[in-house]
């Protein structure tokens, strides 16, 4: 899906502090924690944060492989990632779900302070060139993304998908999803 159509270029669309939480601490928490990571959304959020990062405003940075990233700020842990990563290290959090795009769930020191919500941005011809395989006969097409089902079905929408979409492919199964797509 990325790359192909999408652009690959992600953008923060939404910033959603939990009660208590200005936007400006929660865009500069989930900053700190991501400034390190070269993922795309990563690059986003920080792209997206108004003031100036310091290397020595976080420690421990940390990828946390298919759930996301954490590190330390101010000797409190930062943790910045899916759905999944947030159930591990806050189980009880009531979590909003995205509308369009990819949420960011952001916890600090324990708590659960807020979401930032990330869309890729859809390539102009995306809907044209999926118009064109069918036109050149191509029966079944399959969208493969690791987005989350939501933000998957969303794409498919836009780009007047009507064959199989794929989503979470980080998933742990991901490997036998895809090759039961390849194979169907």
């Amino acid at each position: 899906k990325t790359g192909t159509l999408t652009k690959g270029k992600f953008a923060v669309t939404k910033v959603l502090p939990n009660e208590g939480v200005s936007e400006t601490e929660l865009v500069f928490l989930a900053a700190c924690c991501e400034q390190f990571s070269p993922h795309p959304i990563a690059r986003s959020i920080v792209d997206y944060y108004d003031g100036e990062l310091k290397k020595g405003d976080v420690s421990d940075s940390q990828e946390l492989v298919g759930l996301g990233v954490s590190a330390n700020h101010d000797g409190k842990t930062i943790y910045c990632g899916n759905a999944k990563l947030m159930k591990k290290v806050l189980p009880e959090t009531k979590l909003p779900e995205s509308e369009i795009g990819t949420q960011v769930y952001v916890a600090y020191d324990g708590k659960y302070v807020g979401s930032l919500e990330v869309a890729d941005v859809i390539k102009e011809d995306s809907k044209e060139a999926v118009s064109d395989l069918r036109a050149a006969g191509v029966q079944k097409i399959v969208m493969l993304t690791g987005d989350a089902r939501k933000a998957a079905l969303q794409l498919a929408q836009q780009t007047q998908w009507r064959n199989k979409a794929v989503s979470d492919l980080y998933e742990p199964g991901s490997v036998f999803k895809l090759i039961t797509c390849a194979a169907a």
